[in-house]
């Protein structure tokens, strides 16, 4: 885990700009897939074939690929089921189940032959949720190469986010379902194994032809382009020679690092134009309980998409589909799998969070095993920010808040005051546990740019996070790569900010230690319990009811925050040296014309203990 060394040159220069560098020297590589499978359903399995046209835009020469085979995970004594069993608290939907199925219910993968450039390649392996592939010929900096590869799989019992009949009864949720080349960055190879976290892959185009029975409906990534009756013949010497109705589906999708699709006979699949250019696809069950939810979802995701795309940055596809997938909800590009049948706030929340991530993992390609808080934590912060919009057009039930994330914060600081918490530098799938992950991914990922207000100013947050949409689309940024941005558009310095929130478990503790008066000057008194510093916000509140806003920066900010929201005229006292634990300042407010005086008014701090945060005057 060496890459994370570096983060402590903040240690020392608490500065970011020497290597949160955004274009200049930065490559990615590219795929060009064409994916042909047939679905027989009655065996569940797919026979497949996929070319692939590679191009290394590395500086290095590559000897061998690698590939992700997800389904393998599905099989007992794997390393997601191992880990399933021996974590202290297993997610539910997976626990045991794994070491449970039977040889025709598990995940697995025949890779039959592969080829470069029409040679055959004979040294290959297969370990677990990893293809090693020893090229015939290395790949120089800045060549293609055309690897092609026949393979079959089995499509298993659905246990997370993939499979055949889930609970839902959805026929097929097909994610992480077809060999997926590994990403190859400035740190290496990505080839963490398929333990049941998120996904990280290469950019480029997908051309996919699905073969299924007539019967069944299809939805998925990138746009039907044609779809082709055809009759299909079983290979299988055992199986009826007879032949069959089936259709061919083809799907294009630019710019995307994932194809997902899924197939059920009794889909119901609606369009609605959001925009020019825009539609909206909703394929859910007719015959479901909750169906009609799907109706009334349709002009709600219409609203939420649109407000996305001009707070966050324009949504770049023609197409987004909401799919019924029957596990929860998981995000893939210009699609997501929810779970379908349940009530209409539950419905619009996940189709809200996990079309969000179309911003935050979609377009802003991050590597989810290592910034698993960009992923998730992002996503829920701009999520709470869709859903107060939604609130404020009366589409989504409750009243709108000055700061949807307080909760949020409450639950964080409990957590971390019990020990539980662990630092976001830590991988995805090596969280203690569940909790640990849950909590750092989603919410304190969240609290690191909903607190980023509070340093920086709303105003400068929201430009700078459209400022990094813009910049970064259809790459992959990491962290520093939007602290850089937000610099640049303040003057103020993060790096001890980034520091702290993203390698310790700390937390911040100010209080008002002391406020006396002479004449018509008051005095105040601060104090910093923590380890952990922080600019400081405070409300003087008059007795006559008006209110007077100051902010102190922390001195390694360099320069305070210029403006901020419900804090009109914002005026900035000296700035506070981190290594001292108190700060004085002498105001011309006459003390008895005080009622209150408020450290963090608007609460966004993530104060351990704000219990004495607020003086008030008897």
């Amino acid at each position: 885990m060496n890459k994370y060394i570096v983060l402590f040159v903040f240690l020392i220069s608490f500065n970011l700009t020497n290597y949160g560098h955004s274009q200049p020297g930065y490559w990615q590589q590219k795929a060009e897939y064409t994916i042909r499978v047939t679905l027989d359903p009655k065996v569940h399995k797919m026979i497949g074939t996929e070319e692939l046209i590679y191009t290394n835009n590395s500086p290095d020469t590559l000897h061998q690929v690698f590939y992700h085979l997800y389904f393998n995970a599905f099989q007992p004594n794997s390393e997601m089921d191992v880990r399933s069993r021996t974590i202290a608290d297993p997610d539910s939907r997976v626990g045991t189940r794994i070491s449970k199925l039977k040889p025709n219910e598990i995940g697995e993968y025949y890779i039959k032959t592969i080829q470069q450039n029409g040679k055959q390649i004979k040294s290959f392996k297969v370990n677990g949720t990893i293809l090693t592939v020893n090229l015939v010929q290395p790949i120089l900096p800045g060549k293609k190469v055309t690897l092609s590869m026949a393979y079959e799989c089995q499509v298993p019992v659905q246990i997370r986010r993939t499979g055949r009949y889930n609970k839902e009864n959805i026929a097929y949720s097909m994610a992480q379902w077809y060999p997926k080349m590994a990403e190859y960055d400035k740190f290496g190879w990505a080839t963490d194994p398929y333990v049941g976290r998120e996904f990280y892959g290469v950019w480029g185009t997908y051309n996919v032809f699905l073969t299924v029975p007539d019967s069944f409906k299809i939805a998925g990534t990138g746009i039907q382009v044609s779809s082709l009756s055809t009759p299909f013949v079983k290979d299988d010497a055992k199986a009826s020679a007879a032949k069959e109705k089936y259709t061919t589906y083809n799907f294009k999708a630019e710019n995307v690092h994932d194809f997902v699709w899924a197939a059920d006979p009794h889909y119901k699949i609606d369009r609605i134009t959001a925009a020019p250019g825009l539609d909206l696809v909703f394929a859910y069950k007719e015959d479901m309980k909750s169906a009609a939810n799907w109706k009334t979802l349709q002009p709600i995701m219409k609203e939420a998409i649109l407000f996305a795309s001009q707070r966050f940055g324009q949504y770049p596809y023609k197409q987004y589909s909401f799919i019924q997938g029957g596990d929860g909800g998981m995000e893939y590009p210009m699609a997501t799998l929810v779970m379908g049948d349940q009530n209409l706030t539950g419905l619009i929340s996940v189709c809200v969070h996990e079309m969000m991530h179309s911003w935050y993992q979609g377009v802003l390609g991050f590597n989810e095993s290592l910034y698993p808080w960009m992923d998730e934590g992002f996503t829920s912060y701009a999520e709470e920010i869709v859903k107060e919009h939604l609130k404020s057009k009366k589409m989504y039930p409750g009243e709108t808040s000055a700061n949807p994330f307080e909760q949020d914060a409450s639950r964080f600081i409990s957590f971390t005051k019990a020990g539980r918490a662990e630092p976001l530098s830590t991988h995805a799938d090596h969280y203690t546990t569940n909790a640990a992950y849950g909590v750092a991914s989603y919410v304190k990922g969240c609290l690191f740019l909903s607190q980023l207000g509070y340093v920086v100013g709303e105003d400068k947050l929201a430009a700078s996070l459209l400022q990094f949409y813009n910049t970064w689309k259809f790459k992959h940024p990491v962290g520093t790569d939007l602290m850089n941005i937000i610099e640049k558009n303040t003057n103020i310095e993060l790096g001890w900010y980034y520091q702290y929130m993203v390698n310790t478990n700390d937390l911040p503790d100010y209080s008002i230690d002391t406020v006396y008066g002479s004449g018509v000057r008051t005095s105040i008194v601060l104090g910093k319990r923590a380890q952990m510093p922080m600019p400081i916000d405070l409300c003087f509140e008059m007795k006559n009811g008006t209110k007077v806003f100051y902010t102190i920066a922390v001195d390694l900010m360099r320069e305070p925050k210029k403006s901020d929201r419900d804090m009109p005229k914002l005026k900035a006292l000296p700035s506070w040296n981190w290594t001292n634990p108190n700060y004085e300042c002498t105001l011309d407010i006459p003390m008895n014309d005080i009622f209150s005086i408020k450290i963090d008014p608007t609460k966004r701090m993530l104060d351990s203990d704000a219990t004495s945060n607020e003086w008030v005057n008897k």
